[in-house]
C-alpha cells in the first residue's frame, strides 16, 4: 500500500493525444488528484507535416492541449517531435521550437523519424511515395534542435530529452539507472524484481 500512496517526490506520468485533450478530460484528471505530469506527442506544428507523419490532430489540438494544461494546474508536461523527414525544414524546425520556448514547455523530446519494416511508411517507401533521408539531413536537423533548446537554458540529459531545469522526467532517467518501475494500462512496461514484463 506504500507504493501506491503517492509521496511529494511521487512522479505519475499520463500519455494523451492531442485530439482527446478537451476540458472535461482535463478537469477529471485534476479531480483524480493522482496524475501529475503529462506527455503528448505534438509530433508536428504545421498540418503538412501531422498530414505527413500520419497523426490524427491537427495543429490546433496541440495549441489547445497547451491551454488546457495551463487553465487546470499542470506545470509538468512533455511534447514530443519528431525531426528528419523530408518535408520538414529548418525554418519550420525554427518556428516549431521558438514557439515552444514561448510557451514554456517544460519538457520537449526530439525524435528523428525511423522508417521500420512492415510499417505504413516502409510501404510508402517501397512504392516510391516518400524518401529516406541521407544521414547528413538528420544531423543538421538535430544539431539545429540541440543548439536552439540548449540556447533557451534546456538541459539535453538523454539523447532524445531536454528540460527546463527540474522538469526532467524522473522515469526516463530511471531506465539507464535499472530502478524498478510499474507501468498500467495496454502495452505497459514494467522492471520489476530484476525481470521485464509487458502487458499485450
Amino acid at each position: 500500500s506504500s507504493f501506491l500512496s503517492p509521496s511529494s517526490s511521487f512522479e505519475c506520468t499520463l500519455e494523451i493525444n492531442p485530439e482527446h485533450a478537451t476540458d472535461e478530460y482535463f478537469s477529471d484528471l485534476q479531480r483524480l488528484g493522482f496524475v501529475n505530469r503529462l506527455s503528448t506527442g505534438f509530433q508536428a506544428m504545421t498540418d503538412d507535416g501531422l498530414k505527413y507523419l500520419g497523426r490524427r490532430h491537427t495543429v490546433e489540438d496541440n495549441y489547445r492541449y497547451l491551454k488546457l494544461c495551463q487553465k487546470y494546474g499542470f506545470s509538468n508536461y512533455s511534447v514530443d517531435y519528431i525531426f528528419g523527414y523530408e518535408i520538414l525544414t529548418a525554418d519550420e524546425i525554427e518556428r516549431a521550437f521558438r514557439f515552444l520556448i514561448g510557451e514554456g514547455v517544460p519538457h520537449i523530446s526530439a525524435y528523428s523519424l525511423g522508417i521500420e519494416d512492415n510499417t505504413p511508411f516502409a510501404f510508402k517507401l517501397k512504392k516510391g511515395l516518400i524518401h529516406k533521408m541521407e544521414d547528413e539531413f538528420f544531423l543538421r536537423q538535430f544539431s539545429l534542435i540541440h543548439s536552439i533548446l540548449e540556447s533557451y537554458g534546456y538541459n539535453h540529459y538523454e539523447i532524445s530529452n531536454y528540460s527546463l531545469p527540474g522538469k526532467h522526467s524522473r522515469h526516463n532517467s530511471n531506465y539507464w539507472n535499472f530502478v524498478p518501475y510499474l507501468g498500467f494500462g495496454p502495452s505497459a512496461h514494467s522492471y520489476y524484481d530484476d525481470s521485464r514484463s509487458w502487458n499485450s
